[in-house]
């Protein structure tokens, strides 16, 4: 029986940022070994970041995640889920969820909020970062 447990050690590091072609914020990360040699996006992937039923249906490459066909919208069909690429301040080589639909996304869970309401509510910013963070939460596990 091992005294140590065999899991290797692994480190993730999570970055939110503003992506001024998009006017959203977009979400930066990371996940390395003990070394600190960036993991696969293949290995990433079965790592307690990512939920396990959020990419169920997706197709995984070498650098980046399509979005199912079905769930894909005509514009976003040309933009990955996520995708690999310089840190926009930092530099540093990073995966990121893709902002493109984005703001779609959100838009939309916040007027069916605010249907929910029968609009007496005014939804703002923070109600906005809410319901990104929601989304946001839906792929990744925001709670490690």
């Amino acid at each position: 029986m091992p005294l140590f447990d065999s899991k290797p050690t692994l480190s993730a590091t999570q970055y939110i940022v503003y992506s001024p072609s998009f006017q959203v914020p977009a979400f930066y990360f990371l996940v390395s070994d003990a070394s600190g040699t960036p993991l696969p996006l293949e290995n990433m992937i079965q790592t307690s970041l990512f939920r396990p039923s959020s990419l169920a249906s997706t197709t995984i490459h070498e650098t980046h995640i399509d979005l199912p066909q079905s769930q894909a919208s005509q514009e976003a069909a040309n933009f990955p889920l996520l995708s690999q690429g310089d840190h926009p301040v930092l530099g540093i080589p990073c995966f990121y969820l893709h902002p493109c639909e984005t703001q779609k996304a959100v838009e939309e869970l916040l007027s069916a909020r605010q249907m929910e309401s029968n609009g007496d509510q005014t939804l703002g910013k923070e109600a906005w970062i809410e319901t990104w963070l929601l989304v946001l939460g839906n792929v990744f596990n925001l709670e490690n």
